[in-house]
This record gives structure tokens, sequence and C-alpha cells, in this order.
């Protein structure tokens, strides 16, 4: 959040940006873009909370995903967790993950999607991030055997 020149200056002018990820349940809003709607019931509570001054409030949507998955039940997701389980030998923790990847682009296509890879996720987007290479082996025998099994050719 953005607002004046000063902290004992009254400001001519806030802003603030939000990233903020969309539950599932908006993810088939027939009508409306998820976001739309969102900025729809904001701008309905502004009058209650700004008062008069709600009229000069602006809000803009900078880059917009609409909420996504692949069922857990779906022949990759199956064929994956196989892969896992053979190479761990114990199955998956299969879960939805609210962070955004490159995924969306390719289900919005309606290519299937998984997001697989190695890496602790409390490390994610932190100044010493890394992943053991212990981790990336077994990430590649995964999805080679992942590979393997879709398109019948040898890893």
């Amino acid at each position: 959040m953005k607002g004046g020149s000063k902290v004992n200056v009254v400001p001519d002018l806030c802003e603030a940006e939000i990233d903020m990820r969309l539950p599932l349940s908006l993810a088939n809003m027939p009508q409306l873009s998820p976001c739309s709607w969102l900025i729809g019931e904001i701008k309905s509570y502004l009058p209650i909370v700004l008062g008069e001054e709600s009229s000069s409030v602006e809000i803009e949507v900078i880059n917009e995903s609409r909420p996504n998955y692949t069922p857990p039940d779906s022949p990759l997701v199956e064929i994956l967790s196989r892969n896992v389980s053979k190479v761990l030998g114990r199955p998956p923790r299969v879960k939805v993950e609210t962070g955004a990847t490159d995924g969306r682009y390719l289900r919005a296509l309606g290519i299937p999607t998984v997001v697989y890879g190695p890496g602790e996720p409390s490390l994610a987007h932190a100044y010493n991030e890394y992943v053991l290479v212990d981790d990336l082996l077994v990430s590649y025998k995964v999805i080679a055997g992942t590979v393997s099994d879709l398109t019948g050719l040898s890893p």
C-alpha cells in the first residue's frame, strides 16, 4: 500500500495492490469472471465504508486467472500417482495447490495438466530457495515413467 509523501501529511492519493487466490468454488461462474464479481461486491460496500468518497475509488484488475485444477480421478493424475508409488514405495499426497503455475495456461487450452516436481513449498520464492539433488533425481524417475506410460516409449 502506498499513500502520501510523509507520514504526517494527509495523502492526496492512496494505492493498494492485492494478490489474491480465488477459491475453486468460483471457477464455474457462468455470467461474470470471478474478479468482475468480486469487484462488484467490493463496490457495493464502499459507500457504506467511505460514504461520498467512495465515488473516487478506482479498482483495476492487473492480471486474472480463473480458478482451475485437474480432478484427482483424472487419468493423468492416476498415471503420475502410480509412478510416484513405484519410485517412492508409497502413494503420493494429491492436493490442490493455491499457488499460481503455468499449468493454468495449459488447462485453459484443454490440455490435461498436473503440477509435480521437487522442492519444499515453504521455500518457494524465498531468497535461499533450493532443491535437493536426491529430490531432483526422484522427480526425474517419476516424470520419465509417466511420459513412458503415456507415450509407450522407453525412458
